[in-house]
């Protein structure tokens, strides 16, 4: 069964997604894209619908970007902003996670941050691929 993560737990998942990152580099991949789409882990923290939390990663978009920020800063510091794309779904709905009524001012908000951060892509996707 599904369950909010507790707040001790957030930085080990950050720490995972910086060794994922380390793994790669030592593997010889090009970069890394980060998947912040399709319902999954990240996309749940970015949307108010599956987000429910009352701390620093809840209620407003700044604080449910959070999360991906600072994966996406992990990264950076890991490999560097050039060697980190990342993947959204900002609008729409995938595997039940909507973005909430203010999908297009939330995700400005993240894509503001993101190139601030000067990484080396930003991959969207929509969720009408299959002529939906």
């Amino acid at each position: 069964m599904p369950r909010a993560l507790e707040l001790e737990e957030i930085p080990g998942i950050v720490n995972d997604f910086r060794q994922a990152i380390a793994n790669a580099r030592e593997a010889g991949f090009d970069l890394v894209e980060l998947h912040s789409a399709h319902g999954y882990l990240l996309h749940q923290f970015l949307s108010p619908s599956s987000n429910h939390r009352t701390d620093q990663y809840g209620g407003s978009v700044e604080n449910r970007a959070r999360l991906v920020l600072e994966v996406v800063d992990a990264g950076i510091e890991e490999w560097g902003a050039d060697r980190i794309g990342i993947r959204v779904s900002p609008i729409g709905t995938f595997q039940n996670t909507d973005n909430g009524p203010n999908e297009e001012a939330d995700a400005l908000y993240l894509i503001e941050q993101l190139g601030k951060r000067g990484i080396a892509y930003l991959h969207m996707s929509e969720p009408d691929w299959a002529g939906g």
